[in-house]
């Protein structure tokens, strides 16, 4: 099967890129982006340690639940079952907890040293382990290659390349030739920290 590279033609007849866009923009979303994802990481911890506490008083209740005399039994019993069946939800939830992706300042880091230059985040997005960055670029090559470098991340597990078009809106505009592109990124899950 041969390889057919669309963006040949366009590369060819578009005019040379200008410089002068600011990366500032991109830098500033990303930050506030770090900011918003690390109280989301400190709510999460928090919540994970307070699940902990609550693990450990269940297990607490348990040992003195099992010490109890013949005369309570059936209500001790019924007691422990409850106290049981609460730890197993908890544990559940607390290995949910740790499965879940970590969207952390490292990550976001990672994500920003893997951006070739020329390349923009205008939004970013995350929903149930799914993170997507609107972007432009001034070739589509720079859009390529950043899919490629996120797919070569160790947090991601696949990248896929939504959208790439040329944004003559704004070429009109500025004489830049400009591709607006999508890049989905499938996270792995977190583990706890």
């Amino acid at each position: 099967m041969k390889d057919i590279n669309l963006f040949d033609g366009i590369k060819k007849s578009a005019p040379p890129k200008k410089s002068g866009k600011s990366a500032a923009p991109g830098v500033a979303l990303l930050i506030v982006c770090a900011v918003a994802v690390g109280g989301l990481y400190f709510w999460m911890t928090n919540q994970k340690d307070a699940i902990q506490s609550q693990i450990e008083s269940a297990n607490q209740q348990i040992g003195t639940s099992q010490s109890v005399s013949s005369g309570d039994m059936q209500t001790k019993q019924a007691k422990l079952a409850a106290i049981r069946s609460y730890n197993a939800m908890l544990t559940a939830l607390d290995e949910n907890i740790k499965a879940y992706p970590v969207l952390d300042a490292a990550f976001l880091s990672d994500l920003e040293g893997r951006m070739p230059t020329g390349v923009t985040v205008k939004a970013l997005g995350y929903q149930n382990g799914v993170l997507t960055l609107d972007c432009t670029a001034g070739s589509a090559d720079a859009a390529a290659n950043f899919a490629n470098a996120l797919a070569e991340s160790e947090d991601i597990e696949s990248v896929n390349l939504k959208r790439s078009q040329l944004d003559t809106q704004a070429e009109l505009e500025a004489g830049v030739v400009q591709y607006e592109f999508t890049v989905v990124c499938y996270l792995k899950g977190g583990g706890a920290q």
